[in-house]
């Protein structure tokens, strides 16, 4: 099916933008983006939407090259400009190609483990296939019609076959999971009537919707989703 290989292409090419992202971490440096702030933005949300590394170009382009076979009926919906870009000329929107380079780019700054690559396609808005990959834990988690959903562990060791079926069933505990966003005055409510938070910069996005899914969490609070907790969000449901 061709959305298995797509979602194969994806999955290879995420891998190794993820080792390209992660020898250049260390080093890296925030050219920012020229970007208007919006009305009563918050100072953490400005700086996370300003946020811009070469590493976000480059892993773009890797994905981009990926995928330049199918370049007349993809569609392009990218963070970056680059000139690659420019290669994908198809505007009618049946098929799209939403990349994240690196989704977090402000916590790749800080040397944190929490950013990842995302990259999905769409036919129409529904997802046909995604792929979200945390290089600094080299976990991944995908999304295609013949696997269906699936969770890599060791992901740069693993072959696309390989990938463990995620499940979810458990019992309920008075667990709450929430991101940085949240205000502290909500949290702290449900804090004082014995619920367990936990903030997810302290564990990892889809673990804290697995739990959930799972019956280990009861919800998982969030303000302001950016596009890799959405692709998430879609290969888990």
């Amino acid at each position: 099916m061709r959305e298995t290989i797509w979602c194969k292409k994806l999955f290879d090419t995420s891998i190794q933008a993820g080792k390209l992202a992660l020898s250049m971490q260390k080093d890296i440096i925030n050219e920012g983006k020229d970007i208007i702030r919006e009305d009563k933005e918050d100072d953490m949300h400005y700086a996370m939407r300003q946020a811009k590394t070469k590493a976000d170009v480059m892993v773009q382009d890797m994905l981009l090259k990926a995928m330049m076979d199918d370049r007349d009926i993809l569609t392009l919906d990218v963070e970056e400009e680059s000139d690659l870009v420019a290669c994908f000329p198809c505007q009618d929107e049946r098929y799209t190609l939403v990349i994240d380079p690196i989704d977090g780019t402000l916590q790749y700054l800080n040397q944190s483990d929490t950013y990842s690559i995302c990259s999905a396609i769409l036919h129409q808005q529904d997802i046909l296939t995604a792929v979200v990959y945390f290089p600094k834990r080299d976990t991944l988690y995908c999304y295609e019609p013949q696997y269906g959903a699936r969770f890599f562990m060791n992901a740069s060791q693993c072959d696309f076959q390989d990938g463990k079926v995620i499940d979810a069933q458990h019992a309920l505990v008075k667990r709450i999971y929430k991101n940085d966003r949240v205000k502290e005055e909500i949290w702290k409510v449900m804090e004082a009537a014995g619920y367990e938070i936990i903030d997810d910069r302290t564990c990892c996005c889809p673990d804290a919707l697995l739990a959930c899914m799972r019956k280990e969490a009861i919800a998982y609070l969030s303000d302001t989703r950016n596009i890799r907790d959405i692709l998430v969000g879609a290969i888990l449901s």
